[in-house]
């Protein structure tokens, strides 16, 4: 390659082959560079892209959580009211009073689990906020 060049051009003293080998060298240095440069900016963009993939799809999922919870919540507390309602009432029996109390039981868990969900979206969102008591 280089030396077929010089061969070439028969007339390149010593000085200018010297001058030749340097710019090769120069110009292999800088293609090195560009290459590892573009492969860089490849992997860049590509990490870029996946932060926001990540970020819609974390929007998505917490704008999807708080449309389940307002609407899981809103029929379980009419549930939670009907059955507080029928509590008062003096027209049932013991099995209808066993009854009550497991609905009440079971609307009260789902009502503990949607507020374990909603503390951990608070948790994920950095909007927790701590409360310091003793304990022993």
């Amino acid at each position: 390659s280089i030396t077929y060049f010089i061969a070439l051009f028969g007339g390149i003293n010593d000085m200018q082959t010297i001058a030749i080998y340097q710019l090769l060298s120069v110009l292999t240095k800088t293609l090195f560079a560009a290459v590892i440069m573009d492969v860089h900016l490849d992997a860049l963009l590509h990490t870029q892209n996946n932060l926001l993939i990540e970020q819609h799809a974390n929007e998505m999922r917490r704008a999807f959580l708080k449309y389940i919870f307002h609407e899981v919540r809103t029929p379980l507390n009419s549930l939670t009211m009907g059955i507080d309602l029928l509590e008062c009432s003096e027209n049932f029996d013991d099995s209808d009073r066993e009854s009550l109390l497991i609905m009440k039981g079971a609307s009260e868990f789902m009502s503990d689990t949607l507020n374990d969900v909603l503390s951990i979206q608070k948790i994920e969102e950095g909007m927790v906020e701590l409360e310091m008591s003793p304990f022993s």
